[in-house]
């Protein structure tokens, strides 16, 4: 396969994998390029044993920790609500265009990112992965380097501690 192609092929993928953590576009980009970078100059180290793409987003999953450790931090979720001032979800449905229904969805869906947000890993990434990245329990499990059944049952655990904690967020 081509470079081109390779890169056509997976670096949406890639850049929507390294945004949902770091919820920076520009430093989503510039860890797409670094990971394609990277990928070239050591081609040889791939030597089939996992899918290309599982490959390519552990290579930006290491730059990103890279970057994390470099600047001494990780940009938590509510630092980034506080620096945008409202949630990504909020910016794209003007409120005018709401119906009640559609606000109280937009409410219980603020308080699932948010309890999302508070989730230990590997949950927490597994959730990530599984339902806004779409990932197969294959994929995921190539990631973590476990088993199909592991990211099953990571992802059922993380989905159940939200359901709970989403409860007591109703019960309030």
């Amino acid at each position: 396969m081509e470079l081109d192609d390779l890169y056509r092929e997976y670096a949406v993928m890639i850049y929507h994998f390294i945004y949902l953590k770091c919820r920076n576009q520009d430093l989503a980009e510039d860890i797409v390029q670094t990971t394609f970078l990277k990928a070239i100059t050591n081609i040889d180290s791939f030597h089939g044993q996992s899918r290309i793409s599982t490959w390519l987003c552990q290579i930006a999953k290491n730059e990103y920790l890279n970057y994390c450790r470099k600047h001494n931090r990780q940009q938590s979720y509510d630092e980034y609500i506080e620096s945008r001032g409202e949630l990504p979800l909020q910016e794209t449905m003007p409120f005018r265009d709401l119906t009640l229904e559609k606000i109280i969805i937009n409410e219980q869906a603020d308080v699932i990112r948010k309890i999302l947000h508070t989730l230990e890993e590997p949950y927490k990434e597994v959730f990530m992965l599984r339902v806004y990245g779409e990932y197969s329990f294959g994929e995921i499990a190539e990631l973590f380097q476990k088993n199909d059944t592991w990211a099953r049952v990571t992802y059922y655990r993380a989905k159940n501690r939200i359901i709970e904690r989403f409860r007591k967020e109703e019960h309030l």
